[in-house]
Protein backbone atom coordinates (compact mmCIF):
# COMPACT_ATOMS: atom_id res chain seq x y z
CA UNK A 1 0.00 0.00 0.00
CA UNK A 2 2.81 2.40 0.90
CA UNK A 3 4.51 1.72 -2.45
CA UNK A 4 1.25 2.48 -4.23
CA UNK A 5 1.11 5.89 -2.58
CA UNK A 6 4.70 6.54 -3.67
CA UNK A 7 3.89 5.54 -7.26
CA UNK A 8 0.84 7.81 -7.34
CA UNK A 9 2.83 10.71 -5.93
CA UNK A 10 5.60 10.15 -8.49
CA UNK A 11 3.10 10.15 -11.37
CA UNK A 12 1.55 13.36 -10.11
CA UNK A 13 5.01 14.93 -9.98
CA UNK A 14 5.66 13.94 -13.59
CA UNK A 15 2.36 15.43 -14.70
CA UNK A 16 3.33 18.73 -13.10
CA UNK A 17 6.88 18.75 -14.49
CA UNK A 18 6.11 17.94 -18.13
CA UNK A 19 4.08 21.11 -18.82
CA UNK A 20 6.85 23.18 -17.27
CA UNK A 21 9.37 21.59 -19.60
CA UNK A 22 7.09 22.23 -22.59
CA UNK A 23 6.94 25.90 -21.68
CA UNK A 24 10.71 26.25 -21.93
CA UNK A 25 12.29 29.64 -22.36
CA UNK A 26 13.73 30.04 -25.85
CA UNK A 27 15.89 32.80 -27.26
CA UNK A 28 16.79 32.67 -30.94
CA UNK A 29 17.86 34.89 -33.83
CA UNK A 30 15.29 33.09 -36.00
CA UNK A 31 11.57 33.86 -36.11
CA UNK A 32 9.19 31.56 -37.97
CA UNK A 33 5.87 33.19 -38.97
CA UNK A 34 2.88 31.36 -40.42
CA UNK A 35 -0.56 32.52 -41.54
CA UNK A 36 -3.25 29.85 -41.76
CA UNK A 37 -6.09 31.14 -43.91
CA UNK A 38 -6.74 31.49 -47.65
CA UNK A 39 -6.67 35.26 -47.10
CA UNK A 40 -2.90 35.04 -46.60
CA UNK A 41 -2.55 34.73 -50.38
CA UNK A 42 -3.55 38.40 -50.60
CA UNK A 43 -0.50 39.44 -48.56
CA UNK A 44 2.11 41.33 -50.66
CA UNK A 45 5.78 40.44 -50.77
CA UNK A 46 6.77 43.08 -48.21
CA UNK A 47 6.10 41.86 -44.67
CA UNK A 48 7.14 43.75 -41.54
CA UNK A 49 7.17 42.33 -38.03
CA UNK A 50 6.51 44.59 -35.02
CA UNK A 51 7.92 43.20 -31.78
CA UNK A 52 6.39 44.24 -28.44
CA UNK A 53 4.74 47.29 -30.00
CA UNK A 54 8.02 48.90 -31.10
CA UNK A 55 6.98 50.23 -34.50
CA UNK A 56 10.27 52.10 -34.93
CA UNK A 57 12.42 48.93 -35.19
CA UNK A 58 10.83 46.65 -37.76
CA UNK A 59 11.94 43.27 -38.99
CA UNK A 60 11.57 43.19 -42.78
CA UNK A 61 11.14 40.38 -45.28
CA UNK A 62 10.69 41.07 -49.01
CA UNK A 63 10.82 37.53 -50.39
CA UNK A 64 8.15 36.19 -52.72
CA UNK A 65 7.01 33.63 -50.13
CA UNK A 66 3.34 33.42 -49.24
CA UNK A 67 1.82 32.52 -45.87
CA UNK A 68 5.11 31.33 -44.33
CA UNK A 69 8.20 33.45 -43.64
CA UNK A 70 11.47 33.02 -41.79
CA UNK A 71 13.10 36.10 -40.32
CA UNK A 72 16.73 35.98 -39.21
CA UNK A 73 18.17 38.92 -37.29
CA UNK A 74 21.68 38.43 -35.92
CA UNK A 75 21.66 41.85 -34.20
CA UNK A 76 18.83 40.99 -31.86
CA UNK A 77 17.21 37.87 -30.47
CA UNK A 78 13.59 36.85 -30.38
CA UNK A 79 12.10 35.43 -27.21
CA UNK A 80 9.21 33.03 -26.69
CA UNK A 81 6.50 35.00 -24.92
CA UNK A 82 7.13 38.26 -26.77
CA UNK A 83 4.16 39.80 -28.59
CA UNK A 84 4.29 40.00 -32.40
CA UNK A 85 2.10 41.62 -35.02
CA UNK A 86 2.49 41.88 -38.80
CA UNK A 87 2.37 45.00 -40.94
CA UNK A 88 1.36 43.77 -44.37
CA UNK A 89 1.42 46.99 -46.44
CA UNK A 90 -2.29 47.63 -46.77
CA UNK A 91 -3.36 45.08 -44.18
CA UNK A 92 -2.55 44.18 -40.59
CA UNK A 93 -2.65 41.13 -38.36
CA UNK A 94 -3.81 40.95 -34.76
CA UNK A 95 -1.27 40.30 -32.01
CA UNK A 96 0.11 36.91 -31.11
CA UNK A 97 2.62 35.67 -28.55
CA UNK A 98 5.65 33.77 -29.80
CA UNK A 99 6.14 30.15 -28.79
CA UNK A 100 9.17 27.91 -28.51
CA UNK A 101 9.81 25.72 -31.54
CA UNK A 102 12.48 23.87 -33.50
CA UNK A 103 13.46 24.01 -37.16
CA UNK A 104 14.27 21.11 -39.48
CA UNK A 105 17.78 20.92 -38.01
CA UNK A 106 16.38 20.73 -34.47
CA UNK A 107 17.63 24.21 -33.61
CA UNK A 108 15.70 26.46 -31.24
CA UNK A 109 13.50 29.04 -32.95
CA UNK A 110 10.61 31.29 -31.96
CA UNK A 111 7.41 30.50 -33.84
CA UNK A 112 4.32 32.69 -34.32
CA UNK A 113 1.21 31.14 -35.85
CA UNK A 114 -1.80 33.24 -36.88
CA UNK A 115 -4.54 30.64 -37.28
CA UNK A 116 -7.47 32.98 -37.87
CA UNK A 117 -5.97 35.75 -39.99
CA UNK A 118 -8.57 37.61 -42.02
CA UNK A 119 -7.74 40.19 -44.66
CA UNK A 120 -9.17 43.63 -43.87
CA UNK A 121 -7.96 46.70 -45.80
CA UNK A 122 -5.78 49.04 -43.77
CA UNK A 123 -4.56 52.59 -44.31
CA UNK A 124 -1.66 54.74 -43.15
CA UNK A 125 -2.93 57.65 -41.04
CA UNK A 126 -0.81 60.80 -40.75
CA UNK A 127 -1.64 62.90 -37.68
CA UNK A 128 -0.36 66.48 -37.74
CA UNK A 129 -1.05 69.30 -35.24
CA UNK A 130 -1.74 72.55 -37.03
CA UNK A 131 0.32 74.28 -35.82
CA UNK A 132 2.23 72.68 -32.94
CA UNK A 133 2.24 75.13 -30.00
CA UNK A 134 5.43 75.01 -27.89
CA UNK A 135 3.45 73.87 -24.85
CA UNK A 136 1.44 71.15 -26.62
CA UNK A 137 2.20 67.58 -25.66
CA UNK A 138 0.38 65.03 -27.80
CA UNK A 139 0.80 61.39 -28.73
CA UNK A 140 -1.02 58.57 -30.43
CA UNK A 141 -1.82 55.28 -28.74
CA UNK A 142 -2.77 52.27 -30.78
CA UNK A 143 -4.12 49.02 -29.35
CA UNK A 144 -4.68 45.84 -31.30
CA UNK A 145 -7.11 43.03 -30.45
CA UNK A 146 -6.40 39.50 -29.22
CA UNK A 147 -3.57 40.44 -26.88
CA UNK A 148 -2.16 43.17 -24.68
CA UNK A 149 -0.56 44.85 -27.69
CA UNK A 150 0.06 48.58 -27.72
CA UNK A 151 2.05 50.96 -29.89
CA UNK A 152 2.73 54.59 -29.06
CA UNK A 153 4.28 57.53 -30.86
CA UNK A 154 4.94 61.18 -30.08
CA UNK A 155 3.21 63.67 -32.37
CA UNK A 156 5.82 66.29 -33.25
CA UNK A 157 5.69 69.39 -35.43
CA UNK A 158 6.05 67.31 -38.59
CA UNK A 159 3.33 64.92 -37.47
CA UNK A 160 3.34 61.18 -36.87
CA UNK A 161 2.26 58.26 -39.01
CA UNK A 162 0.41 55.20 -37.74
CA UNK A 163 0.86 52.52 -40.39
CA UNK A 164 -1.67 49.97 -41.63
CA UNK A 165 -4.64 51.05 -39.49
CA UNK A 166 -7.92 49.20 -39.83
CA UNK A 167 -11.18 51.10 -39.42
CA UNK A 168 -13.78 49.96 -36.94
CA UNK A 169 -16.73 49.75 -39.30
CA UNK A 170 -14.89 47.26 -41.54
CA UNK A 171 -15.87 43.78 -40.30
CA UNK A 172 -15.65 43.50 -36.51
CA UNK A 173 -12.29 45.15 -35.93
CA UNK A 174 -11.68 46.26 -32.36
CA UNK A 175 -8.47 48.10 -33.18
CA UNK A 176 -8.20 51.56 -31.65
CA UNK A 177 -6.10 54.54 -32.71
CA UNK A 178 -6.31 57.29 -30.12
CA UNK A 179 -4.87 60.79 -30.13
CA UNK A 180 -4.12 61.89 -26.60
CA UNK A 181 -3.52 65.51 -25.65
CA UNK A 182 -1.96 66.38 -22.31
CA UNK A 183 -3.83 69.15 -20.52
CA UNK A 184 -2.04 71.24 -17.88
CA UNK A 185 -3.34 70.50 -14.36
CA UNK A 186 -6.02 68.21 -15.72
CA UNK A 187 -6.58 64.71 -17.06
CA UNK A 188 -5.51 64.07 -20.69
CA UNK A 189 -8.11 64.38 -23.43
CA UNK A 190 -8.24 61.67 -26.09
CA UNK A 191 -10.37 60.82 -29.09
CA UNK A 192 -10.64 57.83 -31.40
CA UNK A 193 -9.27 58.51 -34.88
CA UNK A 194 -10.20 55.36 -36.82
CA UNK A 195 -13.88 56.14 -36.50
CA UNK A 196 -16.08 57.02 -39.48
CA UNK A 197 -17.68 59.83 -37.50
CA UNK A 198 -14.28 61.45 -37.06
CA UNK A 199 -12.53 60.85 -40.33
CA UNK A 200 -15.43 60.74 -42.78
CA UNK A 201 -14.55 61.78 -46.36
CA UNK A 202 -10.90 61.00 -45.66
CA UNK A 203 -11.17 57.31 -44.85
CA UNK A 204 -10.67 56.17 -48.45
CA UNK A 205 -7.66 58.36 -49.06
CA UNK A 206 -7.88 62.03 -48.36
CA UNK A 207 -7.45 64.82 -45.87
CA UNK A 208 -9.55 66.21 -43.04
CA UNK A 209 -8.89 69.00 -40.56
CA UNK A 210 -10.40 68.74 -37.10
CA UNK A 211 -10.73 72.02 -35.23
CA UNK A 212 -11.58 72.40 -31.54
CA UNK A 213 -15.32 72.11 -32.10
CA UNK A 214 -14.98 68.99 -34.23
CA UNK A 215 -12.63 67.34 -31.73
CA UNK A 216 -14.96 68.18 -28.84
CA UNK A 217 -17.90 66.79 -30.81
CA UNK A 218 -15.94 63.59 -31.53
CA UNK A 219 -15.11 63.15 -27.87
CA UNK A 220 -18.75 63.61 -26.92
CA UNK A 221 -20.06 61.19 -29.56
CA UNK A 222 -17.59 58.50 -28.52
CA UNK A 223 -18.55 58.50 -24.88
CA UNK A 224 -21.04 55.92 -23.72
CA UNK A 225 -23.27 58.41 -21.96
CA UNK A 226 -24.07 62.07 -22.40
CA UNK A 227 -22.40 64.25 -19.78
CA UNK A 228 -23.95 67.71 -19.32
CA UNK A 229 -21.79 70.56 -20.65
CA UNK A 230 -19.15 68.12 -21.90
CA UNK A 231 -18.89 70.01 -25.19
CA UNK A 232 -17.95 73.29 -23.51
CA UNK A 233 -15.66 71.55 -21.01
CA UNK A 234 -13.78 69.74 -23.73
CA UNK A 235 -13.28 72.91 -25.73
CA UNK A 236 -11.89 74.59 -22.61
CA UNK A 237 -9.46 71.71 -22.10
CA UNK A 238 -8.33 71.91 -25.72
CA UNK A 239 -7.83 75.63 -25.36
CA UNK A 240 -5.81 75.10 -22.17
CA UNK A 241 -3.65 72.54 -23.97
CA UNK A 242 -3.00 74.95 -26.83
CA UNK A 243 -4.71 72.81 -29.46
CA UNK A 244 -5.99 74.64 -32.50
CA UNK A 245 -6.60 71.72 -34.86
CA UNK A 246 -5.35 68.35 -36.07
CA UNK A 247 -4.88 67.40 -39.69
CA UNK A 248 -5.66 63.77 -40.50
CA UNK A 249 -4.52 62.28 -43.81
CA UNK A 250 -5.45 58.76 -44.85
CA UNK A 251 -3.28 57.05 -47.46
Amino acid sequence: MFRSYIAIAYCALLLNVVPLQAQRAVTSDTLDVQLYNPDCLKVPADVFVVVNGDDSHLIHNDTSAKCHWTFVDHERHFHAGEVFTLRLVGARSDCKKGEAGRDEKNRDIVRVVFKDYKYIPAHDVVITPSPLPPALSASYIRTLPRSDCKETGVIKDGGATAYDVRFNSEATVSEKLLVQVDVPNDAPLSFLVNDRAVIAHADKGGHKRLGRKAIAAAVRSQRLRLIPNVYDLDQKKLNAAGVRSFDLTVK
